[in-house]
């Protein structure tokens, strides 16, 4: 794996440099002169998470008397699948999926 990003990838990437689209800190496109014969990139990154419903109860309000009844079972779970543009969602959120396991 070392060998792929040290060989391939990373000089892949530096030849790639000019026509990578970048964003200044307010989102405005930073003007590049992109060659006539190639199309700017623009990186997408995939974005997977999984969520469960007793995640993370830490603190719970019961009456000192009380003994807490801790949940067996992690929950419901949400598995989020998304893309991520650098100003964004990938088509506004549109092409975000959301499945209950």
């Amino acid at each position: 794996m070392k060998e792929y990003r040290s060989i391939i990838f990373l000089p892949r990437m530096q030849s790639l440099q000019l026509q990578i689209m970048e964003w200044d800190a307010n989102l405005n496109i930073i003007d590049k002169p992109y060659s006539s014969n190639s199309r700017p990139i623009v990186f997408i990154t995939h974005y997977e998470c999984t969520f469960n419903s007793n995640d993370g109860c830490k603190k719970i309000w019961i009456h000192e008397d009380r003994a807490p009844i801790q949940k067996k079972r992690r929950g419901q779970g949400l598995h989020v699948s998304d893309f991520l543009t650098p100003v964004g969602q990938l088509g506004g959120g549109n092409v975000c999926k959301v499945l209950k396991c």
